[in-house]
C-alpha cells in the first residue's frame, strides 16, 4: 500500500515536471515571435466552445511600461502559445477590464500614499483581457491557419505578435488592389504596418463599398484604383462611373498631408497617380446644338464632336490646373477621340453617344428598363423585319415617329396626313446646322454606306405595325419607352450638317476599344456623368442608359471573347453612387419590372464574373435605396462610418454595428471570404492622387 502510493507521487512529480518542461519550452518560443504580455488566468475556465471568452492575466507592470502593445485597443490581436502542441491561437480582443482591488477590500482613501489624493496600489493589479479565438497555426508549418477549435490550458504564456507571425495567421492578402493598413477601431496595429489588399479573384466575385458622406468613401476607391496602376499593369483594366468628377482628378498629385500620413509612409509609397487617364464623357445632342449655334466654320460632324471634345477638356481642367488645356490631337481610333499630352498626364477623352442602328435586337432591352414582353416582342419585330430588308436597324427617331403616328392618326391615313406628322417629328429630333434649315419628312438618314428618308423608314414601320395589331396597352408602354430614349438626347443623336438634308448619326465607340485604350496608355477608364449633367442633362435617365449600356456591351464582349477561347484583361467596373443606376425597387408595375429586368442584368455579370474576368465593385451611402441583389452578390463588403440602421440592413456583426456610426473617418471594417476570422479592419491613406472639391473654391480636400 505504501509503495503503491509512494509510486502514484512520483508519478505525479514525473507529470509535473513534463508539463513545466512544456511550459518553459512555451515561453522560449513565445519570446522569439512576439512581446509576452502574460498568460491564460488560472482563475477563469478557458473553454473552447464559440462562446466564451479568453481571459488573459497581464501584470501591472506590462501594462504601464508597454504602452505601445496590443492589450490597450479594443479588435487588437493577441497570440496564446499552447504548451502542448507549440500551436499559435490568435485572439481578437473583444474586451478589456481594470478593477481597483483596495477600493474592493474597502480600505479608506486617508492610507493614500499622496495625501488627499489618489492611492495609486489601488491600480497595482493585473489587467483583465478578454479576447475571442480566431485560428490556430502551426508557426513553423507551411499550412494555411484553421479555425480556432484546440483546447487552451491555463498559465499559457500570451504574446503581442511580430507583423510576420500577425499576417501570417490572419492570412491577410498582400497582393491585389491596395485598402490600407490594418487597424483597431481606434488606432493602429503594428503602426501601420501591415498592408491589407483585396486579391483581385475577391474582386471577381464583387464588392460594396458603404459609408456616409465624408467618411472616406470616395479616396477608399482614388487609392484602390492608384493601387492598381502603381505597377503598371497591363492584365487589368478599372472602369469607373464618375458622377461628380472626383476620378477625373486621378492623374494629379495629392496634397502634401498625405505624404506625411503614417499609413501612406508605410504601405502606400508606392502608390502614385496613374500617368493618363481615359476619359469618356456622354455627349448630349442639347451639347451639339449648342457647339453648332456658337462655333463658325465647322464642315463636318466630325468637328462638331473634336470641338465638343475640345470644351469638354477645358470645362473639366481648367479649373484644377488653372491653365487653358491645349487643343486637340484628334485620334481617329474607335470613334473619334481627343488626346491632349501637355497637361502632366495623358488625357485620353472620348466622346460617347449611344447608336442603337447597329445594335442587335436583345441588346436593346437594357436601353429599355421597365418595358413588358409584349412591347418588347413588337419592337424587335418592328426592327428585324426592316433590317432584313434595308440592312441596318431604324433609328428611334424612325419607330417612335411610326408608333406615335399609329396612336394618333386616324383609321384612314393620307400620304400628306403622315408627310405633315413625320416632318414635325423630324424636326423635333434632329439638330441642324443652319436653325432656319428645313429637316423635313425627306430628310435623308444616312446609316454607314446607305441611306434612307425619314418618311420612308416611317411607312415601312407603320406597315409592320399595322400587320402585328398590337394591343393599345402594348404599343402605348413602347411610345413611352422612345420617348424616354430620345428625350434623353443621348440615344441616336441626328445631325444634319448641309443643304441636301443629310442626316448623321454619331457613331458609339465600342467598349472593346475603350479597354484597349486603357491598356495602350496604362490608365483608367473613368465615365464621367458629371460634365453632361451640368450641361443640361438634368435628368438621371440618360446616364443610366449610358451605364446600363456600358455594362451590357462589357459582358457582350467578355462572352464573346470567351466563346472564341480569346484571353482579355480583368476588367473591373467600379460604381459610385450605385443607388442612382441600382434603386430599391418601387411600387409603379413598370418601375417593378424595370428594377427586375436590371437586377437580371446584375445577376447575369455577377454569375459570368469570374469565368470572363469582369468584376463588379458598387459604392453608396445609402444601402436601404440600393436593389437587393446586389447585397446578395457581393461577396466582400467594406464598412466605413455608416448610420446604424444602414449596417443593420448589411447583416453584420453585433459588435462592428454598435461602432460604426462613430468611427474616424478612413477606418474600414472588411467582411469577406477571404479574411480570416470574417472581418477585419483597416484605414487607408489619405487621397495619394488630387482630391479637390469642385463644387466650392478650388482646395485640397
Amino acid at each position: 500500500m505504501e509503495s503503491r502510493l509512494r509510486t502514484g507521487s512520483e508519478a505525479e512529480k514525473d507529470l509535473a515536471e513534463f508539463i513545466g518542461e512544456k511550459l518553459r519550452e512555451a515561453y522560449e518560443v513565445a519570446s522569439k515571435h512576439g512581446i509576452i504580455v502574460g498568460h491564460v488566468s488560472r482563475l477563469q475556465e478557458a473553454g473552447i466552445d464559440g462562446k466564451s471568452p479568453i481571459v488573459i492575466d497581464v501584470d501591472p507592470k506590462t501594462y504601464y511600461t508597454l504602452q505601445d502593445t496590443a492589450v490597450h485597443r479594443l479588435g487588437d490581436y493577441l497570440v496564446v502559445v499552447d504548451p502542448k502542441t507549440l500551436k499559435f491561437i490568435l485572439l481578437r480582443i473583444t474586451r478589456i477590464v481594470r478593477k481597483d482591488e483596495l477600493a474592493g477590500l474597502g480600505i479608506d482613501p486617508s492610507l493614500s500614499m499622496l495625501p488627499g489624493g489618489p492611492d495609486p496600489r489601488g491600480l497595482l493589479t493585473a489587467t483583465r483581457i478578454e479576447g475571442e479565438p480566431v485560428v490556430e497555426a502551426d508557426p513553423g508549418s507551411l499550412d494555411e491557419p484553421v479555425p480556432a477549435s484546440s483546447s487552451i490550458e491555463p498559465q499559457s504564456p500570451v504574446i503581442d505578435p511580430s507583423p510576420g507571425i500577425l499576417s501570417k495567421l490572419l492570412s491577410i492578402p498582400g497582393e491585389g488592389v491596395l485598402l490600407g493598413a490594418l487597424s483597431t477601431f481606434s488606432g493602429p496595429v503594428k503602426n501601420y504596418s501591415i498592408r491589407v489588399a483585396l486579391p483581385y479573384n475577391a474582386l471577381l466575385q464583387h464588392v460594396l463599398i458603404v459609408g456616409t458622406t465624408g467618411s472616406g468613401k470616395t479616396t477608399l476607391m482614388k487609392n484602390m484604383v492608384a493601387s492598381m496602376y502603381s505597377r503598371g499593369s497591363k492584365s487589368v483594366v478599372a472602369v469607373i462611373v464618375d458622377m461628380n468628377q472626383d476620378f477625373t482628378q486621378l492623374p494629379l498629385p495629392p496634397d502634401g498631408a498625405t505624404l506625411r500620413d503614417p499609413v501612406y509612409l508605410n504601405v502606400y509609397k508606392e502608390a502614385r497617380p496613374p500617368p493618363a487617364i481615359v476619359s469618356v464623357f456622354p455627349l448630349p445632342g442639347m451639347v451639339i446644338r449648342s457647339i453648332m449655334g456658337d462655333v463658325e466654320g465647322l464642315d463636318g460632324l466630325e468637328a462638331v464632336v473634336r470641338a465638343a471634345t475640345s470644351q469638354y477638356a477645358e470645362e473639366t481642367y481648367k479649373p484644377l490646373l488653372g491653365s487653358d488645356t491645349p487643343g486637340s490631337a484628334v485620334i481617329e481610333k474607335y470613334g473619334v477621340v481627343g488626346g491632349y499630352t501637355n497637361l502632366g498626364f495623358s488625357l485620353i477623352a472620348v466622346p460617347y453617344a449611344i447608336n442603337t442602328t447597329t445594335m442587335e435586337s436583345e441588346r436593346m432591352a437594357t436601353l429599355l428598363p421597365g418595358l413588358s414582353n409584349l412591347a418588347r416582342d413588337l419592337l424587335r419585330l418592328l426592327r428585324e423585319r426592316f433590317r432584313r430588308e434595308n440592312g441596318f436597324y431604324p433609328p428611334i427617331q424612325a419607330i417612335h415617329a411610326a408608333v406615335r403616328h399609329y396612336i394618333r392618326a386616324s383609321k384612314k391615313r393620307g400620304d400628306a396626313d403622315i408627310v405633315e406628322t413625320v416632318s414635325v417629328h423630324a424636326s423635333s429630333y434632329v439638330i441642324a446646322k443652319d436653325p432656319e434649315m428645313s429637316v423635313t419628312a425627306f430628310t435623308t438618314f444616312q446609316v454607314g454606306d446607305t441611306g434612307a428618308s425619314m418618311l420612308g423608314m416611317t411607312e415601312k414601320l407603320l406597315e409592320e405595325i399595322e400587320k402585328a395589331m398590337p394591343h393599345r396597352d402594348t404599343i402605348e408602354a413602347l411610345y413611352r419607352r422612345l420617348n424616354a430614349l430620345l428625350e434623353s438626347e443621348i440615344v441616336d443623336i441626328a445631325v444634319s450638317m448641309d443643304t441636301t438634308n443629310r442626316v448623321l448619326l454619331l457613331r458609339e465607340p465600342p467598349w472593346k476599344g475603350i479597354v484597349q485604350l486603357s491598356l495602350e496608355h496604362s490608365a483608367p477608364v473613368v465615365l464621367d456623368l458629371r460634365w453632361p449633367m451640368d450641361k443640361g442633362l438634368g435628368s438621371l435617365e440618360g446616364p443610366r442608359l449610358v451605364v446600363y449600356r456600358m455594362l451590357e456591351s462589357l459582358v457582350s464582349w467578355k462572352t464573346r471573347a470567351w466563346i472564341s477561347r480569346e484571353r482579355t484583361p480583368k476588367v473591373i467596373v467600379m460604381i459610385d453612387e450605385a443607388h442612382q443606376f441600382f434603386p430599391q425597387e418601387r411600387h409603379s408595375r413598370e418601375e417593378q419590372e424595370a428594377n427586375r429586368q436590371i437586377a437580371s442584368l446584375i445577376s447575369r455579370i455577377a454569375r459570368l464574373g469570374r469565368a470572363r474576368g469582369l468584376g463588379l465593385v458598387f459604392s453608396t451611402h445609402s444601402p436601404r435605396d440600393l436593389h437587393d441583389i446586389i447585397l446578395q452578390l457581393a461577396n466582400t463588403k467594406i464598412v466605413l462610418r455608416t448610420e446604424r440602421q444602414h449596417a443593420e440592413r448589411l447583416d453584420l456583426p453585433g459588435e462592428i454595428t454598435r461602432l460604426l456610426a462613430n468611427l474616424p473617418d478612413r477606418v474600414m471594417v472588411v467582411m469577406s471570404h477571404v479574411v480570416r476570422g470574417g472581418y477585419l479592419v483597416a484605414r487607408t491613406s489619405p487621397p495619394v492622387t488630387a482630391h479637390f472639391d469642385i463644387s466650392k473654391d478650388i482646395s485640397h480636400g
